[in-house]
């Protein structure tokens, strides 16, 4: 997703590059758009998935959803 050009909405004005989430929230508070979004909690439990298939061994592919590693970790 990174980098992402955003701008400011009034008649596109300014422009600014994100390159990481901490400069996409700086810029979403300066008034730049595409405002950043937290990611979904679900986002969130497939770090912690992706942490107990490393430790577990389970082989996973890091482009996968939540899901589908909780699926691989219930087989192994």
């Amino acid at each position: 997703m990174y980098p992402l050009n955003v701008s400011l909405p009034e008649l596109l004005v300014g422009f600014a590059r994100a390159n990481d989430e901490s400069e996409h929230i700086a810029l979403t508070a300066a008034g730049y758009v595409p405002a950043f979004v937290a990611p979904e909690k679900a986002d969130l439990d497939r770090a912690a998935l992706l942490a107990e298939a490393e430790k577990r061994g389970v082989k996973v592919d890091k482009r996968w959803a939540a899901e589908r590693i909780a699926e691989e970790l219930a087989k192994a």
